[in-house]
């Protein structure tokens, strides 16, 4: 049971992945890790953390291989899926609002209230 549970989510998570990510971006992954090779031949202490953060989280600066750097995935918003839902509402299913005509007032007036008389019953001595 829990195996299926697992199955059917991994399946619907991967519905969403794919309905929300780009699938033009993943064929660029080949061009990520080149890019990342000639990087790393030109400075061999970079890693692959360092060269992700310097392309995606540094900001886009304009240095000598920007055009290359623009080819990245994930860089550009070349692919741009736009949804527009129209709802028609259905004619004669309209639901007519309840006016209410008779508003009374119940506010309390406490100088009306004899208080002292429900306090007095309250407090008696026990009957035998």
């Amino acid at each position: 049971m829990t195996y299926m549970r697992k199955v059917i989510a991994l399946f619907f998570f991967c519905i969403f992945i794919i309905s929300t990510t780009h699938i033009a971006e993943f064929r660029k992954v080949p061009e990520l890790i080149k890019h990342y090779t000639e990087h790393k031949r030109g400075d061999a202490s970079l890693n692959i953390f360092k060269y992700v953060f310097n392309h995606y989280f540094k900001g886009d600066e304009k240095d000598v291989d920007y055009s290359r750097d623009m080819q990245l995935p994930f860089k550009t918003l070349d692919h741009i899926l736009t949804n527009i839902i129209l709802d028609v509402p259905t004619p004669g299913l309209w639901i007519n609002p309840v006016i209410f005509l008779n508003e009374k007032d119940y506010s309390c007036n406490y100088k009306s209230l004899n208080l002292r008389f429900y306090c007095s019953a309250i407090w008696q001595p026990p009957k035998c």
